[in-house]
């Protein structure tokens, strides 16, 4: 889960780590972290997150968002 921690380090979430869940229900992340994260994710794999990824349920936690982006890399 390095990767995803990185991410959140890129956008400037230092304080996010593995043991925080429900990133979004419980305020730790709003809508301008994810559009942060996307433009983070787009950056580190060079490709476009197509935009059925971007989904609440994919930023739950950090498992969700590493399920999410292994299958964008599929693709």
């Amino acid at each position: 889960m390095k990767e995803i921690r990185e991410l959140f380090v890129d956008i400037g979430k230092v304080d996010v780590d593995e043991s925080c869940e429900h990133l979004l229900a419980n305020g730790v992340i709003d809508s301008l972290d994810i559009i942060a994260l996307v433009g983070a994710i787009e950056k580190k794999y060079g490709k476009k997150l197509d935009i059925k990824y971007i989904q609440a349920e994919n930023f739950i936690n950090f498992a969700t968002l590493k399920a999410m982006i292994d299958e964008y890399l599929k693709g």
